[in-house]
This record gives structure tokens, C-alpha cells and sequence, in this order.
């Protein structure tokens, strides 16, 4: 072939470019119609299962223009919030009123500000709910209670209660209820919401209390009941201590007591800090641990009734001293020999011994009981004639952990206290004398004032208390009645 008879190399290769040009063209008005229909689609979809349906059902990339004849809404429409939220609250007092909550724990103890603990067994907590009459036309929907606490494991049950496990060591604990309940009245649905608490004082095991020092805290060493080898040094002389040994073991619990909790009242009339060594001229510190016989607290109570029905006005008992820990009682017996009252056993040392009297007028002495004229021994006796009668009482009844000893002294041997008074030592040492009959003693100076015919003691001479005044009233004749306020 020749090559003139071959077409042109330029001529073919300006055709195959056009066609290249031509099918560019063509993509470009695909791509146009597809971006055409996808704008279309949000306003015309297609027929369901076409692809043009498919484009609709998905989300525009960028928000429509609100329609001009529709006005743009605000921010926060108060009507809608209202259909959002169709169950107002009715300000309606009788609804909060209908519904009583407590906070209780399930044992029995005496009305306390703050219930001290018997043991550290798992407490039963019981959120009491009270209804009285609700409107007319309200009803109640639903109810819920609950348990919450600053300390320990609470296990929810039914219908309010609970159960504590306690926390380790003593603690102050704080328990709340709430209670939530649904109503239905003629306006509409509301709710109650109502909140009780209750406080307690957990104890620590006695088992902590180790080389006679608990938390940080000395109690001192208790002598051992059983080991008479022990007791040398201190002149024990009474034999309570190896007939009654389970009396006189280490205490089983002890109770740590704040500055925040010790003006709490434990029972009616007593405060926890009565118990514990603080007083203007004697202190252990502003925290302390005590031991602590629940059945004295009880005791106490007791008695306060018995001499309130008898006539007498008191506010409260005013303690010399309660607990005594072994390394102040048995310290000081140490450093006494021969001059202290205090006993090597003493009752105190457990937690179940209180040194008292009654003082309305806040002079530190013994109130004149007997309406003599004359502030001694007698008085005391006047408080020991009711512990008398409980004791008795406690005693045919089947109860002798209330039992105890009781002991009046025409003087106190504390040397750091320095106003001189008669007083009465209560206890629950729950025991009798061998031949069945009360614990019962005497303690007056050698040569004290009349009336004092036992010494058990030979302390100084201590002329009677006399006040500066007479009494306001005729000494009474029979049962005393006295106004002590």
C-alpha cells in the first residue's frame, strides 16, 4: 500500500477528541439531573420502592426555610411545657397534712434525741406512715418509702422497713425516711413528699479494747474476777466479785462520746454527757469512751416517775459521777490508800453505778428533801426510800438486771470537786445479799451528824450543810411534797 492512500494523522486524531469532549458533556447533564431530583424529592417523592422514594426518606443536608406563613416559635413555649408535663402540683395543705411519717427502730427504748444501741446485732428501721382524712374526690395512686444513712449497710425491705448493718467501731449514725406518694383529685395528680429521721449511737466491742486502750482512748486494765493473784495491792475485801464474775468482766460495748452529741438527751431527763467524766473540775477530755447498762438509764427514769407521783418537782438528777473508767477509779485508789471511798470493783468502773443528787436551785449541794432545815445525810435516805421501793418492785417481777445496790454518804471523797455535799450511789449490779435481801450501806464520817449510825468509813469530821436560809415551807408531815422548783 502506499502511504498517500492512508488517511490524514491529524484529521483522526481531532475526531477522537470531540468524542471524548462529546461524552464529558453527557456525564456533566447526568450529574445535573440527578442533583435535580434529589432537591425535587424532599417536596416530591416517588412512588414507594423507587429510588426517587428512597432520596426523600433521607435527611436534607441543610434545614428548610420555615414556611413564610407560619410565625417562628420561640425558644421556650409555654404551652408546650404545659402538654409536656400534664401533672401539676397542687398547693393544697390538707394533702401534706394527711400524712404523718416517723422514723422508727424496731426495739423498745425510752423517747430519746439520740437511742443508744444495746448491742451491735442488725437493726430493724421501720418507716411508720400515718393517714388521716384526705379531701373529697383525692385518692392515692401509689406510695414509696426508703431508707438512706451516713453510715453502714441499709437493705431495703417492704412496706418501710429496712435492715442496718452497723458500721465498724461506736459511730453517731443519722437515718432518713422518705416517703413519696402519687394523688388524684378532682383538679388533677400531685404528690406528697414528707421526710422523718432518727438518730443512733452505735457501740464499739468491748474485744477493742486492748493493752486498756480503745480508739486511741485509755480506759485502764480491769482486774480480773477470777484471778485473785490480780487483785493484790488493791485490799479487796468483798467476795461479790468470784460469786458474780459474769458482773464484773470487761464491759461488752463502749460508746464514744463527741462534744456534738453528749447535750443529747438518751432518755427524758438524762443527757448522755451526764454519764461521762466532764465537769468544770474534772475532765477526760471533750471526747470520751464509756461504759454504759442501758437498764440503768431506765432505772433513772424510773425513779424520777416515782418521786414526781410522790409529789417532788424535779427537772433532772445532777450526777458527782457516773462511768468511771479503771484508770481514773483504780488510779485513784492507788494514790488515796486509806482516805478513798471508792471501791476496787466498782460498779462504776462496768457502767452500772451513778453517784447523784437532786439540786433545783443549781447550788452544787443536795437539796433539803426532808424539809429539816438542815442538808445531811437524811436526804439522801429521803431518795433512797423510792430506789427502795423500785427495787422491790423489780425484784417480784422476774427483772433483777434492774436490781442493784444503793448507798447513801454524808460526803464525797472527790478532792478535784470543790463544793462538799450528802449524795446517794444507785446501781444494777443485779444481785442480792446472801440471805435475799437488798444491797444496802451507810457511809458517814466518824462522828458526823446525828442519824449517821454506821461507819463504814473513818473520814474527817464534816459539820452538817446548813442554808443561809429557812426553808419557804413548814417541814410536812407523812410522805414529803415538795416544790423543789
Amino acid at each position: 500500500m502506499k502511504l498517500n492512500s492512508l488517511p490524514p494523522r491529524g484529521r483522526s486524531g481531532r475526531s477522537f477528541f470531540s468524542f471524548i469532549t462529546f461524552l464529558f458533556g453527557l456525564l456533566l447533564a447526568l450529574a445535573a439531573g440527578v442533583l435535580s431530583f434529589e432537591f425535587m424529592a424532599g417536596q416530591r417523592p416517588g412512588p414507594p420502592g423507587s429510588w426517587l422514594a428512597s432520596i426523600a426518606a433521607s435527611p436534607p443536608n441543610r434545614r428548610p426555610a420555615p414556611s413564610p406563613s407560619a410565625p417562628i416559635a420561640p425558644k421556650e413555649a409555654p404551652a408546650k411545657e404545659t402538654a409536656m408535663n400534664p401533672t401539676p402540683q397542687i398547693d393544697d395543705p390538707r394533702l401534706a397534712e394527711a400524712y404523718q411519717l416517723t422514723a422508727e427502730v424496731a426495739f423498745e427504748h425510752l423517747p430519746a434525741e439520740l437511742i443508744l444501741l444495746p448491742d451491735r446485732q442488725p437493726v430493724k428501721l421501720r418507716a411508720a406512715v400515718t393517714v388521716l382524712d384526705l379531701p373529697p374526690g383525692c385518692r392515692e395512686r401509689s406510695r414509696r418509702t426508703q431508707w438512706t444513712g451516713d453510715g453502714g449497710e441499709i437493705a431495703q425491705g417492704e412496706k418501710g422497713e429496712a435492715t442496718l448493718r452497723l458500721p465498724d467501731g461506736s459511730r453517731h449514725l443519722t437515718l432518713r425516711a422518705t416517703l413519696d406518694v402519687q394523688l388524684q383529685t378532682a383538679d388533677g395528680e400531685t404528690s406528697v413528699h414528707k421526710e422523718a429521721s432518727v438518730e443512733l449511737l452505735a457501740p464499739a466491742p468491748g474485744s477493742l479494747l486492748v493493752g486498756g486502750v480503745i480508739d486511741g482512748f485509755e480506759i485502764g486494765h480491769y482486774l480480773n474476777p477470777a484471778d485473785p493473784a490480780s487483785w493484790k495491792g488493791f485490799n479487796v475485801k468483798s467476795e461479790w466479785p468470784g460469786k458474780y464474775p459474769g458482773r464484773y468482766r470487761v464491759p461488752d460495748f463502749f460508746y464514744k462520746v463527741t462534744p456534738e452529741i453528749k447535750g443529747c438527751r438518751i432518755a427524758p431527763h438524762q443527757t448522755l454527757g451526764m454519764w461521762m467524766i466532764d465537769f468544770p473540775w474534772k475532765s477526760l477530755g471533750q471526747t470520751q469512751y464509756i461504759a454504759l447498762d442501758l437498764h440503768l438509764v431506765r432505772k433513772l427514769e424510773d425513779l424520777h416517775a416515782l418521786m414526781t407521783a410522790a409529789g417532788y418537782h424535779i427537772k433532772r438528777f445532777v450526777p458527782i459521777y457516773g462511768f468511771r473508767p479503771p484508770a481514773f477509779n483504780l488510779g485513784t485508789i492507788e494514790s488515796q490508800t486509806g482516805t478513798t471511798l471508792k471501791e476496787p470493783f466498782s460498779m462504776h468502773q462496768y457502767g452500772r453505778a451513778i453517784d447523784l443528787i437532786i439540786d433545783e436551785n443549781g447550788d452544787g449541794v443536795l437539796d433539803d428533801l426532808n424539809r429539816d432545815g438542815v442538808i445531811d445525810i437524811r436526804d439522801a435516805e429521803v431518795i433512797e426510800r423510792y430506789v427502795d421501793q423500785l427495787d422491790r418492785k423489780y425484784r417480784e417481777e422476774g427483772h433483777m438486771e434492774m436490781v442493784g445496790g444503793a448507798g447513801v454518804y454524808d460526803h464525797n471523797d472527790f478532792v478535784e470537786r470543790p463544793i462538799q455535799t450528802p449524795y446517794i450511789h444507785i446501781d444494777t449490779r443485779g444481785f442480792l445479799e446472801d440471805d435475799g435481801t437488798l444491797v444496802r450501806w451507810r457511809s458517814v464520817a466518824k462522828g458526823a451528824a446525828p442519824g449517821a449510825s454506821a461507819n463504814k468509813t473513818s473520814h474527817k469530821k464534816l459539820a452538817p450543810h446548813k442554808r443561809k436560809t429557812p426553808p419557804c415551807k413548814p417541814k410536812p408531815t407523812g410522805r414529803p411534797k415538795v416544790d423543789l422548783q
